[in-house]
């Protein structure tokens, strides 16, 4: 990691960045992997660990350390475009660039595998927090039912847990969100 100069407001800049950029301001460790895979995957350094400042996530999946640091570093920007620590209101307004990209968009064409997804989240947060927490006026500025929005939500848990950690601490500014309530 190159400095202390992360805020979960420049989420966008980091979760735009290749690979290559992406891995160079994280600290990658590698150790055994374990499981099924026989001996390629048991004797060799093929799991990662990708750490960026107080996130963190690992990768073990394959017998193969490239595909597993590609993965590791997929997930990584999907906690980069979700992270509200210290708080939520740290976060920037939704970029207006997004807003036009993201305008009448299918939502069940975006699924964790698509690149776009964690910028989509992102963005998605960012706009939810401009509604103030309100799940009827973020599906009115997104110009799809609230059936829609519920169903998307339903497929996408880890998103929905922190739309609704946002909500909480919106409805009730006196929670304070720290380390601890994230996981």
């Amino acid at each position: 990691m190159v400095g202390n100069y992360y805020k979960c407001g420049d989420w966008q800049k980091f979760v735009s960045l290749s690979d290559p950029q992406l891995s160079s301001k994280c600290i990658l460790i590698y150790t055994k992997g374990s499981g099924k895979g026989g001996q390629k995957r048991n004797k060799t350094s093929n799991r990662v660990q990708v750490k960026f400042f107080h996130l963190s996530t690992s990768e073990e999946a394959s017998r193969y350390l490239s595909l597993n640091i590609t993965k590791a570093l997929r997930k990584l920007r999907f906690k980069i475009s979700l992270d509200i620590i210290p708080n939520y209101n740290l976060r920037p307004l939704p970029s207006l660039l997004l807003s036009s990209k993201y305008k009448k968009i299918n939502l069940h064409s975006l699924r964790e595998n698509k690149p776009d997804y964690p910028l989509f989240c992102g963005w998605l947060l960012d706009s939810f927090i401009a509604q103030g927490g309100d799940w009827k006026l973020l599906s009115k500025k997104l110009t799809i039912s609230n059936s829609q929005m519920t169903s998307w939500f339903a497929a996408n848990a880890l998103v929905k847990e922190k739309f609704l950690q946002v909500r909480q601490s919106i409805k009730n500014p006196t929670t304070a969100l720290d380390k601890e309530d994230i996981t």
